[in-house]
């Protein structure tokens, strides 16, 4: 089982913006900087990504997204804040699409593993994580591209996980931009800044770390 503590911290990501007169959600994607390239860099998603990808490739992916990114969605469901303050920041629940992709292309859902970052109770970091939940799906619209020129996959065919962001990039984009100004509103203390930001570069941490152990054990 794979968690957030066995992650190697190099130390709270959020001290590194404390004394920086920052946009809450500047001072996250600073903080997450380092972390969203590697993950774009991991084997998982150079494997995805390729330009000689085939559909069992691609199957076997799915499979291993559908076991992180399903545990990610029910720990958001789990800790949302209970003051209700985090209403309209709720991600899209998106691990149904997975489901429906992998019936489609004749496999079972995987076990799930788990998400357990050891912070989660300090204020603000339940809205780091959900900032790359969300923030997925502008990535998303690069693969579904990428999908349909490769393999001829669409959303009815077994990608409707990638398809579901909005058809168009100026749209996403604009929900994107509409999303990070309640997300501004929510964090208006340090301490909550710090937190989502450390919480942000947690997550891309522990999924850059399980799509690279995926690749090495062939699991």
């Amino acid at each position: 089982m794979i968690t957030v503590t066995d992650t190697k911290k190099r130390g709270r990501r959020g001290d590194a913006i404390s004394a920086r007169n920052l946009r809450p959600v500047d001072a996250i994607r600073l903080a997450t900087r380092d972390m969203h390239t590697q993950l774009e860099k991991s084997a998982l998603s150079a494997r995805l990504l390729s330009q000689n990808i085939n559909l069992k490739t691609y199957a076997e992916i799915l499979q291993q997204w559908y076991r992180c990114w399903t545990a990610l969605e029910i720990w958001l469901h789990d800790n949302i804040p209970r003051d209700n303050s985090a209403a309209t920041l709720v991600p899209q629940a998106r691990a149904h699409l997975l489901r429906r992709d992998l019936d489609i292309l004749g496999l079972n859902p995987p076990e799930v593993i788990r998400f357990t970052p050891s912070d989660n109770n300090e204020p603000g970091y339940w809205y780091g994580v959900a900032y790359v939940v969300e923030g997925s799906r502008l990535g998303s619209q690069l693969i579904s591209r990428h999908l349909q020129r490769c393999l001829g996959v669409s959303a009815t065919s077994g990608a409707a996980f990638f398809h579901d962001a909005k058809p168009s990039a100026h749209e996403t984009g604009g929900h994107w931009q509409h999303w990070l100004t309640g997300l501004d509103r929510r964090l208006t203390t340090s301490q909550q800044v710090r937190s989502a930001a450390a919480a942000a570069a947690d997550t891309f941490e522990w999924l850059c770390i399980f799509f690279n152990a995926t690749e090495q054990t062939g699991a």
